[in-house]
């Protein structure tokens, strides 16, 4: 009787066990973070594309800069017209070298391009509300100021100038670009692509002062004049969750003045390590509606479909090698991640190891030193991005150090994983109070 007793609450105890885990998949079900910023859409990229009624190509591409990855492109290499780059990077330059309440004095009147903003001789104009209407406002003449002011301070001569937009265009491995003015004016040898102003913008968004007139949704200028941010997004998705900018262009010739060139940043500081994004949209050659629904169909696609995967974490054991004094463990230099669909696991296509002069395995005589650069290891994705990480030499207590943080950052970083591990760790709790109250049912069943 004791027995039957205590098996059918041993069984009650089981069922509640079940039915607790089972509640508790249910709830994390309905938990899980949303992390789309725009809802889901009906419509996909070659929709868009193919409602255009125009014949050129249109260009797009979403670049990722932390991991300096490609998610998705077309045409990213085909020339486009470079109006608005040219504009982008004489206030970038300025910025470089000016403080933003420097005065710049008008030498001549003059009227932009689109005729809403007028500079008068003599007249003094601070850096900042320069920026503002050239990058915002796409004041053609309140770029060339700026350039005159960078030609005067650096005793330079216009077309040395344009040498050094070039010049810094290379630097930033712009390989497809070429300036041929400093106002963004047309110019028939004056080109870009869509890759190489992501690239760009790349290294301009970290330039904090150009970053925060470009994510401003609207800018105060001269004579009270307030510029709205013509990228809607900017003003829609601008929140305490994120930092976003970004600019429109109409290209400075009749002939297209329909089509545009648009850029869009977004910095996502998001509560998941894996949707932590910072990314680039640049589209060109088509009509403005139309860049603004690529560019939220792009975002909708990476954070439904996309994950910021730990690549490494710096101290990982990643490889052994054999030399003369023994053999050396080699770790990552630096924790890396890269992104990579939600459905795939095994993104890691080559691992190449590239040892510094005196480093390689047959070269080393002598004990090196724990943490120690001795070279680089190149990963090649299944997308064609390569990630380079410096390779560090690592000692046994580190090794085993490294294994413990990584579990924790795998617990830490990836939700599959780490609702997995609580289940677990719910079902083990459980077992244990069973265990207890076993334990507890005899002993107190055998003193009676």
């Amino acid at each position: 009787m004791g027995h039957t007793s205590f098996r059918k609450k041993f069984d009650t105890l089981k069922c509640i066990t079940a039915l607790f885990l089972l509640a508790v998949v249910f709830s994390m079900s309905f938990l899980s973070p949303v992390t789309s910023v725009f809802a889901a859409e009906d419509q996909n990229f070659s929709d868009l594309i193919e409602s255009e009624d125009n014949e050129k190509k249109v260009s797009y591409i979403l670049y990722e800069t932390n991991c300096n990855q490609i998610i998705t492109k077309q045409n990213s290499d085909a020339s486009v017209n470079a109006s608005l780059i040219a504009r982008m990077m004489t206030c970038y330059i300025a910025l470089e070298n000016f403080s933003l309440t420097d005065s710049i004095v008008a030498t001549e009147s003059s009227k932009s391009y689109s005729g809403g903003y007028s500079i008068t001789k003599n007249r003094a104009y601070s850096v900042d509300t320069l920026v503002k209407a050239a990058l915002i406002g796409n004041a053609d003449n309140a770029t060339r100021l700026l350039a005159e002011q960078l030609c005067n301070k650096k005793s330079l001569t216009k077309e040395q100038y344009i040498t050094a937009m070039n010049d810094k265009a290379a630097s930033l491995n712009m390989k497809n670009t070429v300036f041929a003015t400093s106002d963004g004016s047309y110019n028939e040898f004056q080109i870009t692509t869509v890759y190489d102003t992501a690239l760009f913008l790349a290294t301009a968004v970290k330039n904090t002062r150009f970053l925060n007139i470009y994510c401003a949704p609207a800018v105060l200028v001269w004579d009270n004049i307030i510029i709205s941010n013509p990228h809607d997004l900017v003003i829609e998705e601008n929140n305490s969750a994120s930092v976003s900018g970004g600019t429109v262009a109409v290209f400075d010739n009749n002939e297209l003045n329909n089509e545009y060139t648009s850029t869009f940043y977004q910095k996502a500081n998001a509560k998941q390590k894996d949707k932590d994004y910072s990314l680039i949209f640049v589209s060109s050659g088509v009509h403005l509606d139309t860049s603004m629904e690529l560019t939220k169909l792009a975002l909708n696609d990476i954070n439904n479909n996309y994950n910021l995967s730990l690549l490494v974490k710096a101290g990982d054991k990643i490889n052994t090698i054999k030399t003369e004094v023994g053999e050396i463990s080699l770790a990552a230099g630096k924790t890396t991640y890269c992104v990579t669909p939600v459905d795939r696991e095994d993104f890691i296509k080559h691992t190449n190891y590239i040892y510094e002069s005196g480093y390689n395995p047959d070269e080393i005589k002598d004990q090196i030193k724990s943490g120690t650069v001795v070279g680089q290891v190149q990963y090649q994705l299944d997308d064609g991005t390569t990630i380079q990480i410096p390779l560090v030499t690592i000692g046994t207590q580190e090794i085993r150090q490294s294994r413990v943080d990584t579990i924790y950052e795998i617990l830490s970083n990836n939700g599959k994983y780490r609702n997995l591990f609580i289940l677990i760790a719910i079902l083990f709790i459980f077992e244990i109070i069973i265990i207890v109250y076993v334990i507890y049912w005899k002993v107190t069943t055998r003193n009676k």
